[in-house]
Parts: structure tokens; sequence; C-alpha cells
């Protein structure tokens, strides 16, 4: 029988039992199974019971010697406890009769390392002086390398030196020794930067490093690449005048980024650990792009000037200065996101390179008004609706042309969104506002010859009526479709918010930004409708003056009637004792009672 079970913390008594009997069937079988089983139970508590009387007994039986060991222990701890203080008392009286000796000794130690420190200053400044005198005659055989490690000696002497009275001399005296070395050293080291020599760069980057001097090292290196870079740009620039300047520029951000990876798998090779990449090639490329001539600017200025229509233009010069920037940024921080949000949420402010990458968009966004404006203008030229000779052709023609206008300007909100994230929303909204102040010349047109045909004798006011309801519906659709353009306006703000932030650090200058954020209040305070105000003031106007003409046409035959009949009735005093019958209707008074019968009947 299988007693492990009872042992288990889990242990239960039913599902024992039932475990056990679940092979057996007959219940005859069961009633003898169960038997043996507690037979074999009473067995084994037998044997459970005799193994612990037998482990008492052997328990009880050994506790007299397990005390008498015990209380040995006791007493030798003690003992050692009281060799342990003697000893400590010993060490002190030690320490106290040796105090003196010990600090005597320091004290010669002492003056024994003080000469051997002289000792090795004599014989570094004998040294120093040997040295100079040689250097002069190693420097004319002009061999870099042998220069280069007696000015390692030097140097090296020259640290033991650091209490002599001329030391600040004797350092002076090297540094000067060091830059004649590099003088001499640097056309080769150009040369071997220009071409790659990796055994020859290997070299120089050794003789540097162990003079101390590896930054001018990195310093040359920067200039040979930045020298390398501009000239291709150029020679890109003057081969690229019969190209458009979306191909030239992307020909020289193809180039930066071939020459980036370049770049870091030979720097890689090149320099030691302790050397940075990413920090050696962004100040490279920061070198690089303040350093062009003709730089980017002037090919984006150029490329807008030969453009009938300049912004596709412009959305094209941005898309590559982003994909040049996410490139150049996933090359040197390979693993690291562009985006520069902290952790916090906080926008962080975009790097130099970054800056330097967008810098030649920056002119053009801030003249983006201008550029939207005049792209804008032609499709509205387009409309000839105001050529029209008969004055309800014009109005009838105002609905299909602000159909079109304002599918122009939604258009422009696409184009601003696209091209800056909204940062330059407020240039979008003054050029709309000049762009419906010339569409509102045609209002304006048609207004006044409503107006000179109401004050037409000739003309029938009943002609006119349709007319002005009309043009009314044509101002009241454009004071609608404004309202739906300034929703769209603050929706589109608030979907670009997580990223306008960064586009603003790129491209606005700090009244452009400051302009841009009392825009942002403006909308958190619910005031969309103001974004056209002018406009809208202009249309309303209009609309009053327009309203008042269908008043007085509509009225015009009642106020004819009411011209022409005579002064209405007052009281006599002759008449005051005549009664009611007496007095017969005027005529004012049945024709009034005409039109508003007429009303009724109609």
């Amino acid at each position: 029988m299988d007693i492990s079970a009872f042992s288990s913390d889990n242990f239960d008594v039913k599902t024992w039992i039932n475990e056990s009997l679940k092979n057996v069937k007959d219940q005859e079988n069961k009633s003898v199974y169960v038997g043996n089983m507690v037979k074999k139970l009473q067995l084994y508590v037998q044997q459970v019971n005799s193994g612990l009387e037998d482990m008492s007994e052997q328990v009880v039986s050994s506790l007299p010697r397990i005390m008498r060991d015990a209380n040995v222990l006791s007493q030798e701890a003690e003992m050692l406890q009281q060799k342990m203080a003697a000893v400590k008392q010993e060490i002190i009286d030690v320490e106290k009769n040796t105090r003196a000796s010990m600090a005597s000794l320091e004290r010669i130690d002492k003056i024994k390392s003080e000469l051997l420190s002289a000792k090795q200053s004599l014989h570094e400044a004998d040294n120093w002086t040997l040295m100079t005198t040689d250097i002069e005659e190693i420097f004319e055989q002009g061999d870099i390398e042998v220069v280069a490690n007696k000015i390692v000696s030097m140097q090296q002497c020259l640290s033991v030196l650091t209490h002599a009275p001329d030391f600040e001399d004797k350092r002076l005296q090297l540094e000067t020794l060091k830059n004649r070395l590099e003088a001499i050293a640097s056309p080769q080291l150009v040369q071997a930067f220009t071409s790659k020599h990796m055994e020859e760069a290997h070299k120089f980057v050794r003789i540097f490093s162990s003079m101390e001097r590896l930054p001018q090292l990195l310093s040359y290196y920067d200039k040979c690449q930045k020298g390398v870079y501009c000239q291709e740009v150029k020679r890109l620039i003057e081969n690229g005048e019969d190209l458009s300047g979306e191909t030239v520029l992307k020909q020289i951000y193809e180039y930066l980024l071939t020459e980036c990876q370049t770049q870091m798998k030979w720097c890689t090779q090149l320099l030691p650990d302790s050397i940075g990449l990413e920090t050696l090639l962004t100040d490279l490329y920061i070198d690089v792009l303040e350093s062009l001539n003709p730089d980017i600017g002037n090919i984006i200025s150029t490329a807008l000037r030969e453009q009938v229509e300049p912004i596709p233009v412009l959305l094209e010069m941005q898309r590559l200065g982003f994909k040049f920037d996410t490139d150049l940024h996933a090359m040197m921080y390979p693993g690291k996101q562009l985006q520069n949000d902290g952790d916090s949420g906080v926008l962080l402010p975009p790097s130099r390179l970054r800056l330097l990458i967008h810098a030649p968009l920056s002119p053009h966004l801030s003249n983006y008004g201008h550029l939207q404006y005049s792209s804008m203008l032609p499709q509205l030229h387009k409309q000839e609706d105001v050529t029209r000779d008969d004055v309800m052709d014009q109005v009838d023609g105002l609905t299909h042309s602000t159909d079109v206008v304002f599918k122009i300007m939604t258009e422009a909100v696409d184009t601003c969104f696209k091209l800056s994230r909204g940062c330059v929303v407020t240039q979008l909204i003054e050029t709309c506002n000049k762009f419906l102040l010339d569409y509102l010349q045609r209002f304006s047109s048609i207004s006044k010859q409503i107006s000179s045909k109401h004050n037409d004798t000739d003309v029938d006011p009943w002609h006119l009526f349709p007319l002005c309801l009309a043009f009314l519906q044509a101002q009241g659709d454009l004071l609608h479709r404004m309202f739906v353009w300034s929703n769209i306006i603050a929706d589109r703000v608030n979907e670009n918010r997580p990223r306008v932030g960064e586009y603003g650090a790129l491209y606005l200058s700090k009244e452009e930004t400051r302009t841009f954020h009392s825009f942002l209040l403006m909308l958190e305070q619910g005031d969309e409708h103001q974004l056209l105000p002018t406009i809208a003031a202009k249309v309303e106007k209009m609309c009053k003056s327009i309203h008042q003409i269908t008043y007085e046409v509509i009225f015009n035959p009642i106020s004819s009637y009411i011209n022409k009949t005579q002064s209405s009735w007052t009281q006599n005093p002759q008449r005051s004792n005549l009664p009611d019958y007496s007095f017969t209707p005027q005529e004012y008074v049945t024709q009034g009672l005409s039109l508003l019968r007429l009303a009724s009947i109609s």
C-alpha cells in the first residue's frame, strides 16, 4: 500500500478512499478490499507507534550526555573569551610601547620617498636638458615618428618636474615643439584623411594620442572632410543647372547620407572607442551645412522663383529635408527615435543639426502667406461670373463660385497642415481674409446694381423681389461656409497639437511663435467664429442693405396706397353731437380693409 499521500499538506481522506476503490467494481470485493485496507492501516499505525517509542527512549537516554557536552562547551567559551581579552590588552600595550618608534619609521620613510623623488627630478632635469639639445637635430632629420617619440619622452619627463621652479617655461617649450611637429605632419595627415589611407591615418592617430593632441587631430579630420563635402556639393549644383531644384537637392542629400555611412565605418576602424562617433559626425555635418556655398537655401529660393506654382515645390523640398533628417539620425544614432518628446511629455528643443537642416525652409514659411495667395488668386480669376450682363445670372453664378472659392480655401488648409502641421495657420487666415476680400468685390458689385435698379422708377419693384431673395441666400451661404471653414481650421489645429510644437521650433521665429500661441489661446477660449471678422462684418453690412431693399419691395404696394390717402380723421367740436351712423367711411378705410382681405383670400 502506498501511504505517501498521508504526508501531503493537502491530504483529503475522502479523495484518498475514492481513489483507492475506483478500480474495485464488485460490491463484495469492495468490502473485502476495505477490510484488508483497515488491517494494513492498523499494522502501519502499530509500526509508527513502535518507532516513536524507540526514538523517545533513545532521546531520553541521550539527554544526560547532551547536557554534559553543553556544560563543557560553555566552560570552553568562557576560557576563550578570557584569552581574547588578554590578547586585546597585550595589543594595546604593544601599541603604546611602539607608537613613538612607528612615528619615527614613518618619518624616515617619508624622507626616503622625498629623497628618491628629488633624485628622480634631478635625473629627469638632466634628461630634459639632453633631450632639448637633441630635439633640434631630430627635427632636421624630418622623421615624424622619431620626433613624436622624443616629444613623448619629454612629456613623461615633464610630468616628474611639476614642482620645479621653471615648470611653466618647460611646459610652454614642450607645447611649442608639439606645434612644430603638428605643422610638419599636417600635409601628410590631410593627405591620409583625403585618400582614406587607413595605415597612414592609424600612424597619425597613435602619434597625436601619445602627445595628448587627439582633439587637434579630430579638428584636422573635420576640416578635411568639410572641404571635400563642400567641393562635391558645389560640383553637384554646377552640374545640375539643367535639372530641377528638387532633383539637385535630392542628389546632395543622397551624397551626404552615403558619406555618413562610409565615415561611420571608417572612423570605427580608425579611432579609439573613447571617441564618440555620433558627436564627431554631428559636428562635421553642422560645419558642412554652415559652410556650403552656394547653400541649400539658395537652391530652394532659385527653384521657387522658377515655378508658377511654388507651393508644390516647397512641399517636395520639405519632404526631402525631413527624409534626410530622419535617415541621418538613424545612421548616427541607431535605435534612438528622432521624436524629441521627453518622458514627461515636454517638448525638448531640436538639436543644432536639425535646425540647420530645416533652416533653409524657414524664410519661405515666413513668406507662406504670400506664396499661398499667389497660388489662390489665379484660380479666382478663372471664374467669369462678374462679366455676365444680367444681374440675376450673376447672382445665380455666386452659388457655383462660392463652392469653388471654399474648395480653394479648403485645399489651402490641407497644404498648410502638410507643410507646417498648422504652425503658419495665422498666415493662412490672413491670406484667406485677403482672398475673400477680393471675392467679396463681386458681391459688392451685385449689391450696387440691385440698389441702382431699386432707385430706378422704370423698374417694376416686384421684379427685384426674387433677385433680392436669391442674393440674400447667396450671402447667407457665404457666411455659413465661413463658419464651417473656421471650424475646420480649429479641428485641424487640435488634431496636429502633438507635432505642431516640433514644427514651430524648427521653422518659426520668436515673434511668429508668440503670434501662434496667441491664436491657440483664442481657440481654447472657443472664439472660432472670429477667424474672419472683417469679412463677416462686411457681409453682414451688405445683408442689412439688401434686407432693407427687400423690405421696401415687399411693402411697396401698401406704401403706395398709404401715400395716396387723405389725412386721417380728427375730432371736430362742431360734429361731436352727431350720431355714429352719420359718418361715411373714408377711402383709406375701405382700401385698407380691401388690402387686409386680399391676404386672407389669397
